[in-house]
């Protein structure tokens, strides 16, 4: 790792003008600039990426490398943002996929479905096997099928309702299903007391945050275990979570992570802080101590898997999320997710989806998407989770039962969303 990291700090300080520039503000060599300078560069952030993108690009590439493609974010979290890969980064991407299935023991001649956005599913070319208006685009794995023969490939919008969903997933009858970690909990929910129309032998969860209660509910409704893994479209995999011992194994020929506090300085083991990614395949734009935005439990010692990859722990949310709320709003929003997925199967049956809202004055609003009638008992069970996780004055929630809480196309489905979000300018 260590050449690695080298080898692109003297691309860039040579071939980027953003690095040329960085490197002699804050005293770097620019020929003889090693791994061991890295912790001097200043950390590269979201709002960098969106006004340098120019000044980021490189003017020349090492031997065997060209640009290949730009990667932009959906967006979701804020402004979206783009980045030119080279053949060789965006390579890594299938190399990596290959490395995942590996390790989780994933079956390739079986089929693949993904629940996934509309946009995503166009660039894959993945319809449906069923529809014969789509069949055509129903093909290998994604990323792996032009290397060795897979099963099919299929897709559905995340956006079509839960029952569409599953009507889709027993008329399909894949073997593996990817899908984010909020469309997973909603198939459980509506699937909680008779399990899933369909025998699956491995599930991905991707793109999202998968916390500890959700991920016990879709399990056990599943009935088997969800791998996961944690990547940026800025950057491609990054990473990939271990099954024996529950922390993320780095992949270290493609990145360098680091876990650092506000200071920037290493964060100690246990401690939580802000995930940064130095990638070493991009030689075309390279990102040099990336801000990813996200917050990330540092660890030290082996994993029990025997790996020797380097390893951080869970991915614990969004910084410019998490940090601008009020005190003991993460304790309120747990003691809900906590109550949905510990609901007895008989009051939870008619629950599809639940979001939690935080407005500026205090208030919560909470809304329960159902199909048929909700049983009393499931509304008081979440008001006395509600009042025994206030440390203070039990905050106003305010509980709404709807049809439906609508996915806008192109965004992920939160199930909680607060005002505070948009306050301030933290990056």
């Amino acid at each position: 790792m260590t050449g690695a990291v080298t080898t692109i700090l003297r691309h860039a300080a040579r071939y980027v003008p953003y690095y040329t520039e960085t490197f002699n503000e804050v005293g770097l060599s620019l020929t003889s600039v090693d791994a061991d300078d890295l912790k001097r560069i200043p950390i590269l952030s979201r709002a960098i990426l969106q006004e340098r993108f120019d000044q980021l690009r490189a003017t020349a590439l090492p031997r065997g490398h060209k640009p290949s493609l730009t990667a932009k974010t959906s967006g979701s979290t804020g402004e979206p943002v783009k980045v030119l890969h080279s053949d060789v980064s965006w390579r890594m991407f299938s190399l990596l996929k290959q490395r995942e299935y590996r390790w989780y023991r994933f079956d390739p001649s079986g089929k693949l479905a993904l629940l996934r956005e509309l946009e995503e599913l166009d660039q894959l070319e993945v319809g449906s096997e069923s529809d014969q208006a789509s069949a055509d685009r129903v093909h290998s794995w994604p990323y792996v099928g032009h290397y060795f023969e897979t099963g099919p490939c299929v897709g559905l919008p995340y956006t079509h309702g839960v029952e569409d969903q599953l009507a889709w997933l027993e008329t399909e009858r894949p073997r593996y299903l990817t899908s984010m970690p909020a469309t997973l909990e909603h198939l459980a929910l509506a699937c909680r007391d008779s399990g899933l129309p369909v025998q699956l032998s491995g599930v991905l969860a991707i793109s999202q945050q998968l916390t500890t209660n959700a991920r016990g509910l879709i399990e056990r409704v599943f009935g088997v275990p969800i791998r996961q893994n944690y990547g940026l479209n800025e950057v491609g995999l990054v990473a990939v979570r271990c099954p024996e011992g529950g922390r993320y194994h780095v992949h270290a020929e493609h990145c360098h992570v680091e876990i650092v506090d506000d200071a920037g300085e290493a964060c100690t083991p246990g401690d939580v802080g802000r995930l940064i990614v130095t990638c070493l395949t991009n030689a075309a734009m390279p990102l040099i101590r990336y801000d990813t935005g996200d917050l990330a439990q540092a660890v030290d010692g082996p994993c029990p898997c025997g790996r020797t990859l380097p390893t951080f722990g869970d991915v614990v949310g969004r910084y410019r999320q998490i940090v601008s709320l009020p005190d003991g709003t993460w304790q309120q929003w747990e003691s809900i997710e906590r109550a949905v997925a510990e609901m007895p199967d008989d009051l939870a049956r008619p629950l599809r989806q639940y979001q939690l809202h935080q407005s500026l004055d205090g208030r919560f609003r909470l809304r329960l998407a159902v199909r048929g009638e909700l049983d009393d008992r499931c509304l008081t069970r979440l008001r006395d989770a509600w009042s025994s996780a206030a440390t203070g004055p039990t905050p106003a929630l305010d509980i709404a039962v709807v049809e439906s809480i609508p996915i806008e196309q192109g965004r992920k489905f939160e199930s909680f969303t607060s005002d505070f979000y948009t306050q301030g300018d933290v990056e």
